[in-house]
């Protein structure tokens, strides 16, 4: 077996790994999910079981350390990072309406294969015997079906595509097609060659990814002008769209983190359109014209003003990052204390879905009726868990998960991690609705202003 470290230090092989849809006892899905959904649930896992043994075939008769390597590595163009990095620029460079679509585009398509991935609840294949390569340990304890990487490629490169083909048909533009699709291609067989994805994964990821894709090349350019030149209504909709998509997410009895991913792209999406809105009346543009977020030419501003253009919205965007994510938990904690203390998320929680949950596990014979673990309200002191009930928890992983798997982490046990309620409406995730928003309404909305008064942009 070939093993590599992965930046942090840890092994990018992930053998015992907890597998969201196979570490919960059965009986937790039959109380909390409908039938139409457990019989869902129970297809797409028996699913996995046939095609695993296909990907352990695939996988001893294939690997190599260059190809480990290099498919780990095509991965990465679908992390938190990546698009941090990358996406910012398509705005400050001149793109316009093609960087707010594709923007637009990886954030809903994040979003909305995370809201399939909680509703199916469908486990990734088991490991072992398949390995898990990857840099990114996070993206092992997501459900699998369907594939976010597979949908956010195959939606980026048909959107891509289109606005490519649109502006021009020279060759330039046919080799650039013909790159982008090769890394789209490595991007999408990776997710299976690396153990974190079954066909029916990627299959379900190309349906999605396509759909979205045809919804944006039909329609999202007059969405795009009604968004930059309408009235106050813009940003008064557009966070109705982010309330809603937020509150009703749905529940899963696994500690899957798809939230995290889900409320920071569409935190991203609904910033920048606000972002966008307000640039369009700071800086007067007049739409038909002024497509572009920002002007720019190289001819005009040289390589020491792109330089500078470069490195002054990155810093403004890290230095909101680091500082906002803090301060907004502490913000939030204190609105809590102070106005939700005897009618807080936790408590209406715990009446209904909680209950539910905990009833379940207690009749599974995973925790105890008399356990602190049995109230929700234990979470709040994680040292009032009993560590024998803990050490119990861990060691019915073979009876409950039917092979040797990683149940619940006892740090999850602690933090009161049964299904996803608490964490969603936690202060650490709902601080990153505030924080994903800057950095959406900064990158299009404020550096663009910015870039105007400093002279950045081309005239």
């Amino acid at each position: 077996m070939y093993s590599t470290t992965t930046t942090t230090g840890k092994s990018a092989t992930f053998g015992n790994a907890y597998t969201p849809g196979l570490a919960t006892p059965n009986k937790v899905y039959e109380e909390v999910y409908s039938e139409k959904r457990i019989a869902i649930q129970r297809w797409l896992a028996n699913m996995v079981d046939r095609e695993t043994l296909s990907l352990t075939r695939l996988q001893k008769t294939y690997r190599s350390e260059y190809l480990d390597l290099y498919f780990k590595f095509t991965a990465i163009i679908g992390n938190h990072m990546f698009f941090f990095s990358v996406l910012p620029l398509l705005h400050w460079f001149g793109l316009g309406v093609t960087a707010r679509g594709t923007t637009y585009i990886i954030m809903w398509t994040v979003y909305l294969t995370g809201i399939a991935k909680d509703y199916f609840s469908a486990p990734r294949p088991r490991s072992p015997p398949v390995q898990r390569l990857s840099f990114n340990s996070d993206h092992s304890i997501e459900y699998g079906f369907p594939s976010t990487h597979t949908a956010y490629v195959i939606a980026t490169v048909l959107y891509v595509s289109s606005c490519i083909l649109e502006a021009t048909n020279s060759t330039f533009a046919f080799g650039l097609l013909a790159f982008i699709w090769f890394i789209g291609a490595s991007i999408i067989i990776g997710r299976v060659y690396c153990g974190m994805h079954t066909i029916l994964d990627v299959g379900g990821g190309v349906v999605m990814g396509g759909a979205i894709a045809w919804l944006f090349i039909n329609y999202y350019p007059t969405v795009d002008k009604m968004m930059s030149v309408n009235g106050i209504e813009v940003p008064l909709i557009i966070l109705l769209i982010q309330f809603c998509v937020i509150y009703f997410h749905p529940s899963c009895v696994d500690e899957c983190p798809c939230y995290v991913d889900n409320t920071s792209a569409i935190s991203v999406f609904i910033g920048g359109c606000i972002g966008n809105w307000q640039m369009f009346k700071t800086l007067g543009f007049d739409y038909e014209e002024k497509l572009a977020t920002t002007p720019y030419g190289y001819h005009d501003l040289g390589f020491l003003l792109t330089a500078t253009k470069v490195i002054t919205g990155v810093a403004i965007l890290v230095v909101w990052k680091l500082a906002s994510k803090p301060l907004m938990i502490k913000i939030i904690d204190k609105l809590r204390s102070q106005h939700f203390s005897s009618h807080s998320y936790e408590k209406a929680l715990s009446e209904t879905y909680t209950k539910k949950y905990t009833d379940a596990l207690i009749d599974s014979g995973y925790i105890s009726e008399n356990s602190p673990n049995a109230s929700p309200t234990a979470s709040k002191d994680p040292a009032a868990i009993d560590p024998s009930e803990i050490n119990k928890m861990l060691t019915k992983e073979k009876k409950y998960c039917g092979s040797p798997c990683m149940s619940m982490s006892s740090e999850s046990v602690k933090a009161g991690r049964y299904g996803t309620y608490f964490l969603i409406f936690s202060s650490e995730n709902l601080s990153r609705i505030p924080t994903y928003f800057g950095i959406g309404y900064l990158a299009i909305g404020i550096i663009p202003i910015i870039y105007e008064k400093l002279g950045l942009i081309s005239p």
